[in-house]
């Protein structure tokens, strides 16, 4: 994933532009749309494979295909402007798929933003981590990275005899990322296979990822598999998910709080705000409590509630629940429960019996 390769690309494609008159020859004239295994491939100066336009391979039809070209080109163009990422770009059917890695979080929004904002691009999925910070984290990592992607990449041009050629791979932090256009699932499913198959090394094999779109759920309208994929910025994911967002993610056991807490760090007031009131409450109960140790644990308790960041209210109340052997620390937990969480699954009786 060099951007040196994609400027060689950029340059090859301008002298070459005049070819692309060859692609609407090769469907006007009626041939069939089977493709021969010997179809040409071809390597870019940096030694990463690429296919090259197998037009006769491609479920896609020609002017999305010229349309998705042109916006890879300009997606391609952006990031190489970005110093802060490393990341491969591609176009299909108008959806951008990215696959790399960023320095921070803000070159991620970068990305996902400037990608989301060219005219034609309908959305953008992928993989994007951030770079390790350690320099010695980064480097063998990063030549076992191009060692499998460059062996799966030569791999699928010995290999691959399926209808659609369309495919490629990138390889981030151990992560094997497959792109392409397929004619339906049980395509997809054969290529994901193909790759498994040719990931280098017995021990700890990169995982696989299949971002593989399906030309079937295309044409009938139909949502993508790798729709669980789309990658959105803190604008994106607020104006998604304020609502829930502002009134319930401090209490509720909700899945996407650790990454909210992360991408909306602005976010943590109203949070905050939910916190204060409920150690508050909290305290006022221990104020209230005879027992001494009942009243430390319950002190304590309101302490955590408020530092808490990445895990709800409701899930600081529950560990307490379960983990103190306080008869009243229980019974004043489980009324704070019983009010702001009615409907958890660990109660008292249940707890109980074990």
């Amino acid at each position: 994933m060099k951007k040196l390769a994609v400027i060689l690309t950029l340059l090859l494609l301008a002298a070459l532009a005049g070819g692309c008159a060859v692609v609407p020859a090769l469907v006007t004239t009626g041939a069939s749309m089977a493709v021969p295994q010997t179809a040409s491939l071809a390597i870019t100066a940096a030694g990463t494979v690429h296919k090259t336009a197998l037009v006769a391979a491609d479920e896609r039809d020609v002017d999305d295909m010229m349309s998705d070209k042109m916006l890879t080109i300009q997606a391609e163009a952006i990031l190489l402007t970005e110093p802060g990422t490393d990341v491969e770009a591609m176009c299909l059917n108008g959806d951008m798929y990215v696959a790399g890695e960023y320095d921070t979080p803000e070159d991620r929004e970068t990305v996902i933003r400037e990608l989301g904002s060219l005219k034609g691009v309908k959305s953008v999925k992928g993989v994007l981590k951030q770079t390790p910070t350690s320099l010695v984290a980064q480097v063998e990592p990063t030549i076992r990275d191009k060692h499998a992607e460059s062996v799966i990449q030569a791999g699928l041009i010995k290999e691959l005899h399926i209808k659609s050629a369309n495919v490629d791979v990138f390889v981030v932090q151990g992560e094997a990322v497959v792109f392409g256009v397929v004619k339906d699932q049980t395509e997809a499913e054969r290529v994901e296979t193909l790759v498994r198959d040719l990931r280098p090394g017995k021990e700890d094999p990169v995982s696989v990822t299949s971002l593989l779109a399906l030309q079937s759920a295309h044409e009938n309208g139909v949502s993508q598999p790798n729709d669980l994929f789309a990658l959105k910025t803190r604008a994106q994911m607020l104006a998604e998910r304020s609502e829930k967002v502002r009134k319930a993610a401090a209490v509720e056991n909700w899945r996407d709080l650790e990454e909210l807490a992360f991408l909306l760090p602005a976010e943590r007031t109203p949070w905050q705000k939910a916190r204060l009131k409920m150690k508050h409450r909290i305290l006022s109960t221990a104020n209230r409590e005879q027992d001494k140790q009942a009243r430390r644990e319950l002190i304590t308790l309101s302490s955590q509630v408020l530092k808490d960041t990445h895990i709800s209210i409701e899930s600081r109340l529950v560990r307490t629940l379960i983990s103190t052997d306080n008869v009243e620390v229980r019974r004043q937990v489980e009324a704070i429960l019983n009010d702001v969480a009615p409907h958890r699954a660990e109660r008292l009786h249940t707890l109980a019996m074990n």
